[in-house]
């Protein structure tokens, strides 16, 4: 910046002359605040792989959810279910450190549903799911068998759609395999093991 001096009152004098000034510089400083605000970061949730559970047990999962500049006590967790016939309801709990789900079954129903998940901080809603399997329980069959006109038949109740392999032995140390059978919607099958000497013979069931 520049500045000029002017001289005070008549600026000619008694000889006709005009005075000579010498020019002058000056700095002139000023300062300002900067305030720098951090970006936020919106919370993640992790890739869930497809879960599974069996008739009337509830699935309880820890979500893998996170966020860096968010408490996890102060982060927002609801879910749904795509299949209200067979979810019953979601509860979410936040201890401050996990975020854990626990998935309610409606009594006696399978099939498979898409959970959906919603996390909120201040600044942003993130969604993520996951499908859940529920299938039969798991029962462990009863065989009995029966015999009539020398004809053996083996009676089987278990969990419907579950497979066997009916094997058959006279010592308890050398087994063969005498054929298989698939438990029926009902809960029951039968095995008729192949005309022949069934006598002395005992059978027994394995997973196929």
């Amino acid at each position: 910046q520049h500045s000029r001096n002017k001289c005070c009152g008549n600026s000619s004098h008694s000889n006709g002359k005009h005075p000579k000034f010498s020019g002058g510089h000056s700095t002139v400083a000023r300062t300002f605040v900067l305030d720098v605000s951090p970006v936020p970061d919106a919370p993640e949730i992790g890739t869930i792989a497809a879960q599974s559970t069996t008739v009337g047990k509830a699935l309880v999962i820890k979500l893998p959810i996170t966020d860096v500049d968010t408490a996890i006590k102060d982060l927002v967790v609801t879910a749904s279910s795509s299949n209200p016939g067979l979810v019953s309801g979601i509860t979410i709990a936040n201890d401050g450190v996990n975020i854990t789900a626990t998935v309610n079954l409606v009594a006696n129903k399978t099939g498979s549903a898409e959970i959906a998940l919603t996390v909120e901080d201040d600044f942003f809603t993130v969604d993520g799911s996951f499908i859940l399997d529920v299938s039969g329980a798991v029962t462990t069959p009863v065989v009995k068998s029966t015999i009539s006109g020398g004809k053996v038949t083996l009676g089987v109740t278990g969990t419907p759609g579950n497979k066997f392999v009916v094997e058959s032995t006279s010592d308890f140390i050398t087994w063969t395999v005498a054929g298989t059978l698939t438990v029926g919607a009902d809960g029951t099958a039968e095995f008729v093991p192949v005309t022949g000497a069934t006598s002395g013979l005992y059978f027994r069931l394995r997973s196929e």
